[in-house]
């Protein structure tokens, strides 16, 4: 009966090796930022390039439509500080 169990032991331990590690991760959705830009107190014109900047990594670029807003999707990390820039980088 010892040997039995002891068999059965082993097989389990072998079959649970024999099976592949699985990790399942859920990547980060694209931040969706929606704004207005406005250059010495009136709307950027149309046309003009909003930056988003992670340090010296781009997130993000979008163009400015009439009106003077924008629309634009962010790669981001959760927590990490994200910056803008208008215009020329």
């Amino acid at each position: 009966m010892i040997k039995f169990r002891v068999l059965a032991l082993l097989t389990a331990l072998a079959l649970l090796l024999a099976l592949p590690a699985v990790g399942y991760a859920q990547s980060v959705p694209p931040h969706v930022v929606k704004g207005m830009v406005m250059v010495d107190g009136l709307n950027a014109p149309a046309g003009t390039m909003v930056t988003a900047m992670m340090g010296e990594t781009m997130a993000g670029e979008a163009m400015v439509m009439s009106g003077g807003t924008y629309l634009m999707q962010v790669m981001a990390s959760p927590g990490s500080e994200v910056g803008f820039m208008i215009g020329q980088r």
